[in-house]
């Protein structure tokens, strides 16, 4: 009898092992998921008409932006100069870097004020009967509405966003967005001319190169204060 009740509890212990390993193993499936390293490739492009053809000329843009998990690094080249933006939504901070080494003046960064939903509403309708295949992943639509309160004036904005791909990422120019943006369209204006300007992903790799230090500021860097005078007059900023 000893005999069967130990070969019962044997069974038991077996069978909640397997049941623990079964449960470990999908927690770490579903951390897996929610975890990425990469980098991002999308498209922004302009539509609309009367667009002023100087302008048009400049797009479509193709763009690179590292990922790791809630920071994302975006990296472009303007005639020599590095522009970098970095934005740290694990610790809530933004920058904006200049590399202006090319013309012998060094790295400049400004940490800039994130979206504030001070004066304004922001809601967002998610729309999950509106679908949209991006960069392989089936998305959803979004729609983001932002009234100003001091000016009624109302800015609406689409989104597209994927439950398999970063679901819980915080952006830190949509506050309160659920999700990585995969498509924005906008509408803005440009003098007389009202046009979209649309940001869509266009390819996801993961890639292990990508740390923590890629989203540091360069250890050179200075604050925006201390550019020379004829950058500041060049870029409009208040001596």
């Amino acid at each position: 009898m000893r005999k069967k009740i130990n070969k019962l509890n044997t069974i038991h212990m077996k069978k909640f092992l397997l049941s623990l390993v079964a449960i470990v193993l999908f927690t770490m499936s579903m951390n897996a998921q929610k975890q990425f390293a990469g980098i991002i490739k999308s498209k922004v492009d302009i539509e609309g008409e009367n667009i002023d053809a100087s302008m048009k000329a400049q797009f479509p843009i193709t763009k690179e932006m590292k990922v790791l998990n809630g920071k994302t690094r975006t990296d472009m080249n303007q005639g020599g100069i590095g522009i970098t933006h970095i934005e740290d939504g694990e610790n809530n901070k933004s920058y904006f870097i200049m590399d202006l080494s090319i013309a012998g003046m060094g790295v400049y960064y400004r940490e800039m004020p994130t979206t504030s939903q001070d004066n304004k509403k922001i809601d967002y309708k998610y729309d999950k009967n509106s679908k949209k295949s991006i960069a392989g992943l089936e998305c959803y639509k979004v729609i983001c509405t932002i009234t100003d309160l001091e000016t009624d004036e109302v800015q609406e904005i689409v989104m597209y966003i994927s439950d398999d791909f970063l679901p819980d990422f915080r952006s830190l120019q949509h506050i309160g967005l659920k999700g990585f943006p995969l498509y924005t369209e906008a509408k803005m204006r440009f003098g007389d001319s009202e046009y979209s300007m649309i940001d869509e992903v266009i390819e996801i790799k993961a890639n292990k190169k990508v740390k923590p230090a890629n989203f540091l500021l360069p250890a050179s860097a200075l604050s925006f204060d201390e550019l020379p005078e004829e950058m500041k007059a060049l870029m409009g900023m208040d001596n």
